[in-house]
């Protein structure tokens, strides 16, 4: 369920000015379909204040993401959202981040990208920098069936429980990550979230 009242009429929500986004936000959006865009103010001037069917998050600076425990479901059911950038939401490799069904059902979505100050341009984790990692990535993408580019560069995965190998696919906490994702194609050429990939 979702964390605000109003949520299906939530027209924008402005957050930057948050100094710690600490703890649970799990389904705080949830269902929230007049959300058309979800991006992270530059900085404390950027002038994003206002602009509607947005979510404006708090600035990538140290600290702010660090407390962030889960954003299980967080925008879930969020039919209006095409495209979704955030950097360092797991900044700290003392806390992991559940993530399960964050973009669950979020049918429009067509392009998402974690990044990471500590990711060189290379995609390469900078000398002496660290990523946190997710807990849970279990459904993370369902349903997304215009999802066509991803980006987890900004996210770790050392503390996702379990492995296909060793466990079957339903005990790993990346179970059906990619479920309904018809638009993804994998490296070997089938659909991503089939059976068949």
């Amino acid at each position: 369920t979702c964390a605000l009242p109003i949520c299906t009429g939530l027209v924008r929500a402005e957050l930057q000015g948050l100094p710690n986004v600490a703890g649970s936000w799990g389904s705080a959006f949830a269902g929230c379909t007049r959300i058309k865009e979800v991006r992270q103010a530059i900085d404390y001037g950027s002038g994003l204040v206002g602009k509607e069917n947005t979510i404006t998050l708090p600035i990538a600076e140290p600290g702010n993401f660090a407390e962030t425990t889960s954003v299980r479901g967080w925008l879930s059911g969020c039919t209006g959202i095409e495209n979704f950038t955030i950097q360092d939401i797991t900044p700290s490799a003392a806390i992991s981040v559940d993530m399960s069904s964050m973009f669950a059902n979020c049918t429009n979505l067509k392009s998402v990208s974690f990044q990471s100050t500590a990711v060189g341009t290379d995609g390469e984790l900078l000398r002496g920098k660290t990523i946190g990692s997710a807990s849970n990535l279990q459904y993370f993408f369902q349903n997304c069936s215009s999802l066509k580019e991803v980006d987890l560069n900004g996210i770790g995965t050392s503390a996702v429980a379990g492995n296909a190998g060793s466990y079957g696919q339903r005990e790993t906490y990346m179970y059906k990550m990619f479920d309904g994702c018809t638009g993804l194609v994998s490296e070997t050429g089938g659909v991503a979230g089939s059976d068949k990939s």
